[in-house]
């Protein structure tokens, strides 16, 4: 081939690549696979061009060439496809194309600066919090990558103590260095560029001056404790310090205990340092062996920073023989005065020993005690000896001691309070009263002429007496009556026929009591001869005993102020000898009207017993219905002091003188509200028939 051809092919070729080659500018560009925002990579200089998409995270905009990232298109991986070549095709009627070579530089990774470790050293009590004393920093050949700092592997005891910015890489403090307990504290960093992650790094902070714990110097300990320790009593006092504390104003230890539901019981004095059993008003103890015999009490106290550690008491208690115990403060007993060992009540008494002890129940001595005694085994409280509170022999209300003596001689008591109830036990006494004599005269003024009395030494209504009319002959009662004191009233003038008789009155004194007590006493009425000049009666006439020798006494009674004279010096003048004189009589006539009884019932006398006559017997044989009443009232049993019998006198050239009278019959009397008492013959001179009474609303006698 000659020169000129020669020269002619290499212009046509330096035309083509003029025409073809400079398609793309530049024709050769890099991509990082660690890229992850979008990039124009290359520009095609021609137009109305295409790019085949199938190769790679690659598009054709415009005339620009772009690297893209993200859904839909593939990501670099040097390991994988280190190089692409991106080929365009241009022209609309001849085409031609040129092409475009790819190149995928691998990511390089984060370099530390001051790789592998750094060590610091800061002062604990001058470093206070979110102070900075570091910065982690680390270098990326790769200009577009982002690094991120972590911190890594933080121990529990520190990891609270320092904070990593994630971007910077600058380490902080998050607390103050005087929590800080821990001396050398290693921080251990890695840094990623999205592609990488290097590490760790390691930053050793060095502490110094650490603020020391405060401490309890006589912490732990086993502290025995009696459980009869009173209330206030001190268990122990602590002692704890800090040497770099300054202000001690809440430098106070703070203790829990275990179990926590008797942490109650204890507090602790700020003022001593005293560890003591609460204070309760009435001084009781609260430990108790039996329920709980062990308490951990853990004490922490705090510098402002850290807390005290270790600090606890192993608190035993320590068991003491305890005196038993009542279930009450005291008991009520109620008893009636009686004989020993009769009367008694239950106590409702319930004793705890704590130690499971056996016991003794017994009365101390002192306060009457001796008195009473108690059943241990069933609680029974009863006399000890006849209890009789009459006349405050002895008393109404005692308190006694009842103790519970254990095995070991510890001794609980309690209180008994004892009431002891009159009984109506005592009958109304009329002593030296109970047969007594009242003289009436013709110059006697109606009104009180005196008064019986009788004595119940019962209390309350057991010992109040109250009197009422029981019998006595007709004569007596239709002139002298009984007020329900005691008081006699003359009530008519007597009929002057009765002159020298003496008629018999029974007085009946009966108490409120249950069931009703009651007593008699006789008054014998001496309706006088003498004729005297007296003033009205005011006050008690006098009232004289008769006793057995058939002599009177005078009791003691006040009388109405007046002079008196006798008509006559004789003995007769004397209420006395007629009073004698008179209950003589009257028993010589009540033996001849028994003789005449019996020999009519025999058929002598008058008509020698044939019917019809003064003496006949049938008359006697019919019985009225209030003879049968009183027939039944002798058979029932009573209780009735008997007078006395009164002796006739002897006689005397007196009784010649006089003329006999025979004395009129007395009968039984019934008042209203009281029925009759009988009195025989044997007794009194009282026949048995018929009961007229003499009723003086109606003035007239009722049979």
């Amino acid at each position: 081939m000659n020169k000129g051809c020669c020269l002619k092919l290499f212009i046509i070729l330096l035309y083509s690549l003029i025409i073809f080659g400079a398609d793309f500018d530049p024709m050769i560009t890099n991509v990082y696979e660690t890229e992850t925002n979008d990039r124009t990579i290359a520009t095609v200089i021609t137009t109305d061009c295409s790019l085949d998409r199938t190769k790679g995270p690659f598009k054709l905009d415009g005339n620009d060439v772009v690297f893209k990232y993200g859904s839909g298109y593939p990501t670099l991986n040097y390991s994988k496809t280190p190089s692409y070549e991106l080929c365009v095709t241009c022209g609309t009627g001849t085409t031609t194309s040129s092409c475009l070579e790819v190149d995928v530089h691998p990511n390089s990774p984060p370099v530390f600066q001051d790789w592998p470790i750094k060590t610091l050293t800061l002062k604990a009590v001058d470093t206070g919090e979110d102070e900075s004393v570091y910065t982690v920093q680390a270098t990326d050949p790769d200009s577009t990558d982002n690094l991120v700092y972590e911190l890594i592997d933080i121990p529990t005891d520190y990891k609270d103590y320092f904070t990593l910015d994630e971007t910077t890489g600058e380490i902080k403090t998050a607390i103050d260095l005087k929590y800080a307990t821990v001396d050398t504290i290693p921080i251990k960093v890695n840094v990623s560029d999205g592609k990488n992650e290097v590490g760790p790094m390691t930053v050793v902070v060095r502490l110094t001056d650490l603020n020391p714990r405060p401490v309890f110097t006589n912490l732990p300990a086993n502290v025995t404790i009696p459980e009869d320790a009173e209330a206030g009593d001190t268990i122990i006092t602590l002692t704890f310090n800090d040497a770099n504390i300054v202000d001690r104003t809440n430098f106070d230890p703070v203790c829990s205990v275990f179990p926590n539901s008797e942490s109650y019981k204890f507090n602790y004095d700020t003022t001593s340092s005293k560890l003591k059993l609460v204070a309760v008003p009435d001084g009781d103890t609260l430990l108790d062996y039996e329920s709980t015999n062990f308490y951990n009490i853990s004490c922490v106290v705090n510098d402002g920073y850290l807390d005290s550690e270790g600090a606890y008491i192993n608190l035993f208690v320590e068991n003491i023989n305890e005196a038993p115990t009542f279930n009450k403060d005291l008991y009520t007993c109620n008893l009636y005065e009686s004989e020993a060992g009769v009367s008694n009540c239950d106590l409702p008494i319930t004793i705890t020993d704590e130690e499971g002890q056996s016991y003794n129940t017994i009365l101390l001595s002192g306060n009457n005690s001796e008195r009473f005694r108690l059943d241990q085994n069933t609680n029974k409280l009863t006399f000890n000896t006849n209890y009789d509170v009459d006349e405050n022999a002895m008393p109404e209300t005692v308190v006694v001691t009842v103790a519970a003596v254990d095995s070991r001689g510890k001794t609980g008591t309690s209180k008994i309070q004892i009431n002891v109830r009159d009984v109506n036990d005592n009958d109304p006494d009329f002593g030296l009263n109970s047969q007594q004599s009242i003289s009436v005269g013709a110059d006697t003024g109606l009104g009180i002429l005196g008064s019986v009395t009788a004595d119940d030494i019962d209390s309350d209504n057991n010992g109040e007496v109250t009197y009422t009319l029981a019998g006595g002959s007709v004569s007596a009662l239709a002139y002298v009556n009984v007020l329900n004191t005691g008081e006699i009233m003359y009530t008519n003038k007597y009929d002057y026929s009765l002159a020298g008789q003496t008629h018999y009155l029974e007085v009946l004194a009966k108490d409120k009591g249950s069931p009703q007590r009651t007593s008699t006493a006789t008054v014998a009425v001496q309706f006088q001869t003498t004729t005297t000049t007296t003033t009205a009666p005011t006050g008690n006439q006098n009232i004289q005993v008769i006793n057995n020798s058939g002599t009177s006494g005078s009791s003691s009674s006040s009388s109405n102020s007046g002079t008196s004279s006798s008509s006559s010096s004789s003995v007769l003048d004397d209420s006395t000898n007629v009073a004698l004189l008179a209950t003589l009589l009257s028993l010589l006539a009540l033996a001849g009207l028994a003789g005449l009884l019996c020999c009519c019932c025999r058929g002598g006398c008058f008509s020698g017993g044939g019917g019809n006559s003064l003496c006949d017997c049938e008359c006697f044989k019919k019985k009225t219905v209030k003879e049968e009443y009183h027939r039944r009232i002798r058979l029932q049993p009573r209780r009735v002091e008997q007078p006395k019998a009164i002796e006739p006198p002897p006689k005397t050239e007196i009784v010649e003188e006089v003329e006999e009278i025979e004395r009129p019959q007395q009968y039984i009397v019934e008042e209203v509200l009281e029925e009759p008492r009988v009195m025989t013959s044997n007794s009194y001179g009282y026949t048995s028939s018929t009961v007229p009474y003499y009723n003086h609303a109606y003035n007239g006698y009722y049979y």
